[in-house]
């Protein structure tokens, strides 16, 4: 592993050839944090992520650590609208080849 942005550490994403994963460790103060757990954290990160387009569906589930269907899940019960782009169709049919390959 080395040093990534920010500090973190990086190794290659499983099944992302050439994409980097980091992990960094985010201070979160008393106060803003509350009662939050670092899931809970994780999730409002991604969720974040998600409604700026800057992570597509795949990608938030991901920084979430959860299943695309959960994510949209966690989405549906916050009322935040799917939304559903060239990136996502991209990573779809990338998915749909790998399975129809088999």
């Amino acid at each position: 592993m080395k040093e990534g942005p920010g500090g973190g550490t990086e190794d290659a994403c499983e099944g992302l050839p050439g994409r980097p994963n980091w992990e960094m460790q985010l201070t979160v103060p008393d106060d803003v944090a509350g009662s939050l757990s670092p899931t809970e954290v994780a999730l409002r990160l991604a969720i974040g992520l998600y409604v700026s387009e800057e992570a597509t569906l795949g990608q938030a589930a991901r920084v979430a650590d959860l299943s695309q269907g959960e994510f949209l899940k966690e989405l549906g019960a916050r009322k935040i609208p799917f939304h559903y782009g060239l990136e996502e169709f991209r990573e779809d049919l990338q998915a749909v080849k790998k399975l129809t390959a088999r």
